[in-house]
């Protein structure tokens, strides 16, 4: 009696950021599973990084993770974790399913489907009262930067200075200088 259930870390990713899908494959049968194969789908809007698994091999093939984790006794647990990073905004849902050579008499808990939702991080703007400029935006979204440029269609360059990290994200003070100039979080 297979089942699978899984979970997304972090559950709240930024565009561009790593996100772990985690599936847990189980074995609550009175026998052994073998044969036992668990198969993840990366969908087409993201970026496959990497995989692993407690027991067994995996491959990729034509957009799947296949997971062999072999012989699953009775009681015992198989984690397996895909690894990717979201190509935009939409909610992408993340499908893993379980099979074996051995009869499993509810397969209706086979398969988990974990969605998410990438955000793009926002991007304060603050003129002080000295004249200078703050710039704030939410810690930890990785392969991001703060650039800026003098038109949206740049070209966009990393903006120099000391970043500090506060209760409420990173936060960065420039001079305004007199040149306008564009702020944006880039890759």
């Amino acid at each position: 009696n297979l089942s699978v259930v899984g979970q997304a870390t972090p559950a709240d990713p930024g565009v561009t950021q790593e996100v772990s899908f985690t599936f847990q494959l189980s074995n609550a049968g009175p026998i052994p599973s073998s044969g036992t194969v668990l198969s993840v789908v990366v969908p087409a809007s993201a970026t496959y990084v990497g995989s692993s698994a407690t027991a067994g091999t995996f491959d990729l093939f034509d957009g799947a993770v296949v997971f062999s984790p072999g012989q699953v006794q009775p009681g015992a647990s198989v984690l397996a974790t895909v690894r990717m990073r979201l190509g935009g905004t939409a909610a992408v849902s993340v499908t893993a399913t379980a099979t074996a050579n051995t009869g499993d008499p509810d397969p209706s808990n086979n398969t988990a489907s974990v969605t998410v939702r990438a955000v793009r991080p926002s991007l304060e703007i603050e003129r002080l009262s000295d004249g200078r400029v703050a710039l704030t935006w939410p810690s930890g979204r990785v392969g991001l930067g703060l650039q800026q440029g003098g038109s949206p269609q740049g070209p966009w360059a990393a903006v120099p200075g000391t970043v500090d990290e506060t209760p409420l994200g990173r936060r960065l003070v420039l001079d305004a200088g007199a040149t306008a100039r564009m702020y944006r979080l880039g890759p």
